[in-house]
C-alpha cells in the first residue's frame, strides 16, 4: 500500500511577542488568539527535540506547537496512511532532497528566504540544515555554514498508533534566545503586527529511507557484475565498459570488470584488479525485483536458492531484475584503501548521475560503450565530504557541472555525500587522477536515499509572527515661552529592539487661519529635532520666524518642546509720523505720537554741547529725592525705560540750574521734515574732529529701540567724505554707551525713489543704520564735526513680543524596530496666546 501524507488544517504559529500568545492566554485580538505559543518547559518539548537542542547549546526563547490553544495537547499538522513499522518520515527540501547536515565545516545551499536579527541588530540570511542524527529536526541557521549559530528549529513529532506505526505528526518550532526574524527588510510600514513569515516551498515532509549496502560476500575474482541488497531494493555494480558476454565477448579480456578485496577488513570493490586505478570507474545502478539467486550473500553457490557465485557473476543473463528504483535523490560513497598507503595520499574523485532505461539480462549491456551511453544526465545539486564525522568540504576543491561533480583532495575513508535535482537510478564513480598516476583507491561502501512518491509541502504551515513596535505620543497644551515644555510618550520596540525614531512636522495653524504644511526637521541623533515656522503671527503683514526644538528621551518616556524665541512683531516709526508739542523754538522739543504725551511712544530731542562728557561724573540723578543736577549726558538720557520729559530737561536751562557744560538756552532744536538741526534745519560742524562749537543733538525715544536709521538728503550737497564728518554715539538701555563713531562711505546706503520702505521725504538721498546687536538703544547722539548735512527724517525699529494668535503644531512620530517594522502616532502642540 502506498504511503499518503495529507496536511490537516492545523498550523504552528509562533508569535515573537514576549509571553504566551494563544486562545487561552490572549483570547483577543483574533490575531493573537490564533497563535500557538507554548512554554518550552511545561509541557516540555519532546525529549528527542530538547535533547538535541541542549547538546547544541541552544537556549529556547519562544516555542510553539501545532494547533495548541493553551488548554489542549496540540493537534496533528498532517496525517499518514499506508505506513508500516519500517516507514520513516523526514523533513526535507523540495522533491525530498535532504538538507545538509548541521556539522562543523558543512555548507548549506538551502536558503530559507528568511533573515535572522541578532540582539545587536545584525541581520543574516537563514539557511536550512538537517540535524545529523535526527531527520525530523531542521535548523534555521544564521549563516550558510555548520559553524554559524542556530536562529530557530523545527521538529516533526511523529504520532504512532498502538502498533508503533506512524499515523500523523505534530510540529514544534522554537526561536533561539538572542534572535528574532526580520519581518520587513525593505523598510516599508507594516500595518498589522501579526504579519507573519513562513517556509512556503522551503520545507517538505517525505517518507524516506537511507539504505546502506554491504559488500560482504562479494564473489571473488574479476566479474562481469555484482548485486547487493535484497529483492525489494538492490544495487548492481559493473565496470564502466563491461564486456558484452552474451555477444561472445570475454569478461576479463574484452571489458571492465568488478572485483572484491577484503584486505583484512570490510569488503571493498575495485575494477580491473582490486583497486580503481587512474581514469577507471565503477557504475552502480539501483534496481528492484532482483533475482535472489544473483544477489551476493553467504553460502554462495550455483544451485537455485544459493546467492551469487563467481561463476554466476560472469553471465550477463544473470543480471536479472524487475525494474529500477524510484525517487532516489542522493547517495553516499565511501572511499577506502587509498594507494599508496600514506596518510597524506589524496585523490581526485568524479561522480556522475544518470537515469537509465537499459534492459535486463542479455539486454543490459548490448555493446554500450561505455555503459552509460544513452542515459539521461541528472544534475548533481550538492556534494559534502565527511572525514572522521566532520564535514571537510570547504577544505577540498569541489566542482559541480551539470551531472558531474569533481572532488579533489579525497583521503582514505572519506565519505562523499551527494544529492541530485531529480530522480536518478545510476551513478558512476571515477578515479579522476591523470593517466599514469599511481594513486588508486577502492569503493568501501555505498548507500542511497530513496523518497516515497508522496512528498508534501509543509513549510506554509510553519509561521513566525512579528511583534512589532508600539508608540503613543501625548499632546502638549502650552504657552508661548522660551522655557522647555514637557510631554510624555510611550514606546515599546518589541523583541527586535529600537532602531530609530523619525519625527515629521506635518502642518500648523495660526488662530482660525488656514492649515499650512510644515517644513523639514533636522536631526543629528534621531532623538532631537529642530525646525521653524515663518509666517505672519499677528496679522500685521510681516512674517516672523520662530524656531523650535523637539527632544525625545527614551529612558524617561518624556519629550520636550522648546521655542528658540517666541514670535515677535517689528514696529517701525519715523519722525514724519509725529507732531511737535506746542511751544518753541526751544533747546528741547518733543515729537508726539498719538497727539498727546499719553503713552510711552514719544521722542524728546535736545541740543547738547558737542564735546560734553557722556558719563563718568558722579551724581546727577535728576529724579532723585531731592533731585540732583545732571553732570553728564547719560544723566539727561537717563538709562532705561524712564526718560526725562521736555519740561524736566528745560528746568536745567534756567539761571538757577544752568549746566552750560551739557546744554544751554541759546541752542534752538528744530524738528521738521525740512531738516532736524540746531538753530536751523541743518547740522553744522566747525572743523575736523569734535569740538565745543560743533552742533550736536540727542534723539531720545521713550521706547527702547533695536535699530535707528538716519536719512541724509542732497539739498545741501549731501554728505561728502572725507571733507565732512558726521558722528554718532549710542546710549544703550543697560547704561553703557559707545564711542563716537564716524559715518563712512562704507556704511552709507542709497535711499532709492519709489521704495515703499523709505519715507517719501528721504527718497533719493542716503541713509545709514545704527544697530544695537544683542542690546537695545536708549538714545542716539548725532554730532557734525565738519561740514553741513540735512537730516529730513529719523526712523527707528522696535522688535517686541506680542500676544499672538493661538498656534497648533501637528507632528507624526514613527518608531522603527530592528527589522524595520514601524508604528506611527500623530500628536499636537497647542500654544496659548499668552506671552510669558
Amino acid at each position: 500500500m502506498a504511503i499518503t501524507i495529507t496536511p490537516t488544517g492545523a498550523f504552528v504559529v509562533l508569535d515573537e511577542t514576549d509571553g504566551l500568545q494563544n486562545a487561552t492566554a490572549t483570547p483577543s485580538p483574533a490575531g493573537d488568539a490564533d497563535d500557538n505559543d507554548i512554554l518550552s518547559s511545561s509541557p516540555p518539548l519532546p525529549t528527542a527535540f530538547s535533547g538535541r537542542l541542549t547538546t547544541l547549546g541552544l537556549t529556547v526563547d519562544e516555542a510553539a506547537l501545532s494547533g495548541y490553544n493553551g488548554a489542549n495537547t496540540g493537534s496533528n499538522i498532517l496525517t499518514v496512511t499506508g505506513a508500516s513499522l519500517s516507514s520513516d518520515f523526514a523533513l526535507t527540501g523540495a522533491n525530498g532532497v535532504a538538507f545538509t547536515d548541521y556539522v562543523t565545516g558543512a555548507t548549506s545551499t538551502f536558503s530559507s528566504g528568511l533573515f535572522a536579527v541578532a540582539d545587536d541588530g545584525t541581520i543574516t540570511e537563514v539557511f536550512l540544515f538537517a540535524d545529523p542524527t535526527n531527520n525530523n529536526i531542521v535548523y534555521g541557521v544564521a549563516g550558510d555554514t555548520g559553524d554559524d549559530p542556530i536562529a530557530f528549529a523545527v521538529y516533526l513529532e511523529e504520532v504512532k498508533d498502538g502498533n508503533g506505526i506512524t499515523t500523523g505528526a505534530k510540529m514544534w518550532t522554537v526561536i533561539a534566545d538572542g534572535y528574532t526574524l526580520a519581518h520587513n527588510t525593505d523598510g516599508t510600514s507594516v500595518a498589522d503586527h501579526d504579519d507573519f513569515l513562513d517556509l512556503t516551498n522551503k520545507l517538505f515532509v517525505a517518507a524516506i529511507g537511507d539504505t546502506e549496502f554491504s559488500f560482504a560476500n562479494a564473489p571473488s575474482g574479476q566479474n562481469l557484475f555484482m548485486m547487493f541488497g535484497n529483492t525489494s531494493l538492490a544495487i548492481l555494480v559493473t565496470g564502466e565498459d563491461p564486456a558484452n558476454q552474451s555477444a561472445g565477448q570475454h569478461v576479463s579480456n574484452d571489458g571492465d570488470t568488478v572485483s572484491s578485496s577484503q584486505g583484512g577488513g570490510p569488503t571493498t570493490l575495485g575494477t580491473e584488479g582490486q583497486h580503481i586505478k587512474a581514469q577507471k570507474s565503477l557504475v552502480i545502478t539501483f534496481v528492484t525485483g532482483a533475482n535472489a539467486d544473483y544477489i551476493a550473500g553467504p553460502n554462495a553457490g550455483n544451485n537455485p536458492g544459493q546467492p551469487l557465485s563467481p561463476t554466476e557473476a560472469n553471465v550477463e543473463a544473470n543480471i536479472d531484475f524487475g525494474g529500477y528504483a524510484q525517487d532516489v535523490l542522493g547517495g553516499e560513497i565511501t572511499i577506502s584503501q587509498m594507494n599508496p598507503g600514506s596518510p597524506t595520499t589524496t585523490a581526485t574523485v568524479e561522480i556522475l548521475a544518470y537515469r537509465t532505461a537499459d534492459g535486463t539480462g542479455t539486454n543490459y549491456i548490448n555493446n554500450n560503450d561505455p555503459l552509460v551511453t544513452g542515459d539521461a544526465e541528472i544534475d548533481i545539486e550538492s556534494v559534502s565530504v565527511i572525514r572522521g564525522g566532520v564535514d571537510v568540504t570547504n577544505t577540498l576543491t569541489v566542482t559541480i557541472l551539470g551531472n558531474s561533480a569533481t572532488i579533489t583532495g579525497v583521503m582514505d575513508d572519506d565519505v562523499i555525500q551527494y544529492t541530485t535535482t531529480d530522480d536518478h537510478n545510476r551513478v558512476l564513480v571515477r578515479n579522476d587522477e591523470p593517466i599514469g598516476s599511481n594513486v588508486s583507491f577502492d569503493l568501501g561502501g555505498f548507500s542511497l536515499r530513496q523518497v516515497s512518491s508522496d512528498v508534501e509541502e509543509i513549510g506554509s504551515k510553519v509561521r513566525f509572527e512579528d511583534d512589532g513596535p508600539t508608540i503613543t505620543v501625548n499632546d502638549i497644551s502650552g504657552i508661548f515661552t522660551e522655557d522647555p515644555q514637557t510631554g510624555t510618550w510611550d514606546h515599546a520596540p518589541g523583541e527586535d529592539g529600537l532602531k530609530s525614531l523619525n519625527v515629521t512636522f506635518d502642518s500648523y495653524q495660526i488662530g482660525d487661519g488656514p492649515v499650512t504644511g510644515g517644513s523639514a526637521l533636522q536631526t543629528d541623533d534621531g532623538l532631537t529635532y529642530t525646525g521653524s515656522i515663518t509666517d505672519d503671527f499677528n496679522g500685521d503683514g510681516v512674517d516672523e520666524t520662530v524656531g523650535f526644538t523637539l527632544a525625545f528621551d527614551p529612558l524617561t518616556d518624556e519629550y520636550t518642546f522648546q521655542m528658540d524665541n517666541p514670535p515677535t512683531q517689528v514696529i517701525t516709526r519715523d519722525t514724519t509720523q509725529g507732531s511737535l508739542k506746542a511751544g518753541g523754538p526751544d533747546p528741547v522739543r518733543t515729537l508726539l505720537f498719538g497727539g498727546s504725551e499719553a503713552g510711552a511712544d514719544d521722542v524728546v530731542f535736545f541740543g547738547v554741547v558737542a564735546n560734553a562728557p557722556a558719563s563718568g561724573v558722579s551724581g546727577g540723578d535728576a529724579l532723585a529725592d531731592p533731585p540732583q543736577t545732571p553732570n553728564d549726558l547719560l544723566d539727561l538720557v537717563y538709562s532705561g525705560a524712564t526718560d526725562l520729559t521736555e519740561d524736566q530737561i528745560q528746568s536745567f536751562l534756567t539761571p538757577a540750574n544752568q549746566i552750560p557744560t551739557l546744554i544751554n538756552s541759546a541752542t534752538q532744536m528744530n524738528v521738521s521734515t525740512a531738516g532736524i538741526g540746531i538753530n536751523n534745519n541743518n547740522l553744522d560742524g566747525t572743523g575736523a574732529g569734535i569740538q565745543a562749537g560743533d552742533e550736536s543733538f540727542v534723539f531720545n525715544p521713550e521706547e527702547v529701540v533695536d535699530r535707528v536709521t538716519v536719512y541724509i538728503d542732497n539739498s545741501v550737497g549731501g554728505y561728502s567724505r572725507p571733507t565732512e564728518e558726521l558722528y554718532y554715539r549710542i546710549y544703550f538701555s543697560d547704561g553703557t554707551f559707545s564711542d563716537q563713531i564716524l559715518v563712512t562711505d562704507a556704511i552709507l546706503q542709497d535711499a532709492p525713489r519709489k521704495d515703499p520702505l523709505i519715507p517719501d521725504v528721504a527718497e533719493g538721498g542716503k541713509f545709514f543704520e545704527i544697530d544695537a546687536g544683542d542690546k537695545q538703544i536708549d538714545a542716539v547722539q548725532l554730532t557734525m564735526g565738519a561740514g553741513t548735512v540735512k537730516i529730513p527724517v529719523i526712523q527707528w525699529t522696535i522688535e517686541q513680543q506680542f500676544n499672538p494668535q493661538p498656534l497648533q503644531l501637528d507632528f507624526t512620530a514613527t518608531i522603527f524596530d530592528g527589522d524595520d517594522d514601524s508604528q506611527s502616532d500623530a500628536f499636537s502642540i497647542d500654544l496659548d496666546p499668552t506671552v510669558v
